[in-house]
């Protein structure tokens, strides 16, 4: 049985809420997001049906919550110590954790209501800049002050807690091809990571080099064997990781359309944008020979892949919006679920519960 897809839309006044069904139920949940913070409207569903809803600007961060397809309501007891946080400053783990990360007090915080915050202090000089939960362990990446490497002023690491929470174990060592790691020093992407993301044993780490709106990131995976693999992405960004399945294993989603997981020789690349241009084309969207496909979103539950498509379309020098589709691929089969126009609220988020 397929999961039933929950997609957010943005307007100036509040945050639309879409779900799939025999006819498609909408809902408002009233929070004005500035413009400029509208991709940071993150959906996130659990196993076990319940949708998150994360929004927030610079000035704060505020969560809701819906249960078994109720309106969305505020969380029950939202910590002031994750409200004062930056919208980027809080994630949902795949364990439902809510995570943050205060880069101002280099503080870390972790919670699953209605349990007690858990609070944390990063090694001594530690410079945080993402948090993760693989229970019962955090992670957090981020840099160092290097001490070898004359070339950086910060060398790239994460930590890991220990069984005990109060200690942590350190790792700045270079993981991967030596030529990927050679690169990520040549460009300063190896001065600091940039994301960590854990789950079911796999830790993958993300570093970006300096050229920015030319972004190249550099990926590193630790499988739950304890092996590393190394992979650049070549003007593209991380945009989702996620778990497929129980034995499926890791996927990485990235800005504009690739899939890559690792396989027994080295890593798989695939191609999401074909099966969404082929679904669009089935659900009669009369598209532009000139469209240009990113991915906003990607969440997974079990064998299906749930992703937001950004479709827009170069006029006069710029990219102009021509609208975006809510995609399920996988499962019992490839479906469109929605599709929005640009005179319609833009799709920033979607989940599966």
């Amino acid at each position: 049985m397929s999961a039933s897809v929950v997609w957010a839309a943005w307007s100036d006044d509040s945050i639309l809420i879409f779900r799939e069904g025999r006819a498609i139920q909408r809902s408002e949940v009233e929070r004005r997001v500035p413009k400029d913070f509208r991709h940071f409207v993150k959906l996130s569903g659990m196993a076990d049906g319940r949708v998150l809803l994360r929004t927030g600007s610079h000035d704060g961060s505020m969560m809701d919550i819906s249960t078994e397809g109720a309106p969305f309501a505020s969380i029950e007891g939202w910590p002031c110590e994750l409200s004062r946080l930056p919208v980027n400053g809080v994630r949902v783990s795949q364990a439902g954790t809510i995570l943050g990360n205060d880069v101002a007090s280099n503080e870390i915080f972790s919670w699953s209501p209605p349990d007690r915050l858990w609070l944390a202090t990063p090694p001594a000089e530690f410079l945080v800049t993402d948090v993760a939960e693989d229970p019962p362990r955090h992670w957090i990446c981020g840099s160092l002050p290097a001490r070898q490497l004359r070339s950086l002023e910060h060398r790239a690491a994460f930590a890991v807690t220990r069984d005990d929470a109060d200690s942590w174990e350190i790792d700045d060592r270079a993981h991967g091809r030596m030529l990927t790691v050679w690169g990520g020093i040549a460009s300063g992407a190896l001065g600091s990571y940039r994301n960590v993301y854990a789950t079911a044993g796999y830790v993958l780490l993300t570093a970006l080099t300096r050229d920015l709106g030319d972004e190249t990131t550099l990926v590193f995976l630790r499988t739950p064997e304890g092996n590393w693999r190394s992979k650049t992405l070549r003007h593209d960004i991380v945009q989702s990781v996620v778990l497929l399945g129980a034995n499926d294993g890791i996927r990485i989603v990235s800005h504009y359309g690739k899939l890559l997981f690792p396989g027994r020789l080295g890593w798989m690349v695939e191609d999401l944008r074909p099966p969404a241009l082929r679904l669009l084309e089935e659900g009669s969207v009369l598209l532009p020979a000139n469209m240009r496909l990113e991915i906003l979103d990607a969440q997974a539950l079990m064998h299906e892949l749930a992703i937001v498509v950004s479709l827009r379309t170069p006029r006069r020098g710029h990219l102009q919006r021509f609208g975006e589709a809510v995609v399920v691929l996988g499962g019992s089969r490839d479906r469109l679920v929605a599709f929005h126009a640009a005179d319609e609220p833009e799709v920033v988020s979607a989940a599966l519960a």
